[in-house]
């Protein structure tokens, strides 16, 4: 309530105080201070996420009000609820920033290895977040990514397969952000298809939707230069993806990116003898 009245009073856009007044920085610097306190021991579980909550809801509308030495009070420990890790993750992926990220990236690396299924995604998807929104971090989440699938766990190869996606699509600059990541996807996905699909079916369909479109995605010469390893993947494609028997019994969103897939790899390897009766295969 404290909070509240200060921030509505002092900083929101209904305040007492003109808009240049020099109580509204001061406020703004010295807000974070109580916060933080109530945040840490000895105050309960209950405390804590009572204050984590008012702290992700200011970050809405003053995202610089932590400062990025106290970033580390909400590193997760190994004793915090699992309500209380989850908003910690959310308020983490809200605030980081150059000045604090590379603290942030070996944090995030240990919580996308725990024993809680939620706090792995949480995680991963806050990496991929990060490599989002400050590029000249890829490289360094790639390699996070890559010491991840070396695990072979089920929910770890899910979750970065998910998340290998938007780090594409959001980059200020694709073409080069998929020549970064093409060399994790050759390591870990295209040397051997068969068994990391095996390891993806039978779980969440979006991760085997992603597969698919990593895989419709880098099969072509712009990354792959051997037609040999184009043949491999036009097999693997025509054999597992689009096979007659299971093809008809799978989800909606697996079918559609299926389908899609392989009118990108038709359209990217024309001239690639495999790539009509592929095609052909997956009209019918």
């Amino acid at each position: 309530s404290a909070i509240n009245l200060l921030v509505n009073q002092g900083l929101g856009p209904e305040s007492i105080l003109p808009e240049n007044h020099q109580l509204r920085v001061v406020l703004e610097r010295k807000l974070s201070s109580p916060l933080i306190s109530i945040l840490s021991p000895p105050n309960p579980p209950e405390i804590q996420f009572a204050a984590l909550r008012v702290v992700n809801l200011l970050l809405q509308t003053f995202p610089r009000l932590f400062q990025s030495s106290e970033i580390g009070v909400f590193f997760c420990s190994y004793n915090d609820p699992q309500y209380v890790k989850l908003e910690k993750l959310e308020i983490i992926g809200k605030i980081v920033n150059d000045g604090c990220i590379e603290r942030i990236i070996p944090e995030l690396a240990e919580y996308a290895k725990d024993v809680d299924s939620e706090i792995v995604k949480e995680a991963i998807k806050i990496l991929s977040q990060c490599a989002q929104s400050l590029s000249r971090w890829t490289r360094t989440i790639l390699a996070v990514f890559a010491e991840l699938l070396e695990t072979n766990l089920p929910i770890i190869l899910q979750e970065v397969t998910i998340n290998l996606i938007p780090m594409i699509r959001c980059s200020s600059n694709p073409e080069d952000c998929k020549h970064e990541i093409f060399p994790l996807i050759e390591s870990f996905y295209f040397s051997d298809l068969e068994a990391f699909w095996r390891s993806l079916h039978g779980g969440q369909e979006a991760a085997q939707a992603a597969f698919i479109w990593l895989l419709g995605e880098f099969t072509n010469e712009n990354y792959l230069l051997s037609s040999e390893d184009i043949s491999r993947n036009f097999s693997f494609f025509s054999n597992f993806i689009l096979s007659k028997d299971d093809f008809p019994l799978e989800g909606i969103q697996f079918q559609r990116q299926a389908l899609h897939a392989a009118l990108k790899l038709f359209i990217s390897n024309v001239n690639h003898e495999m790539s009509l009766r592929m095609a052909q295969e997956a009209v019918e």
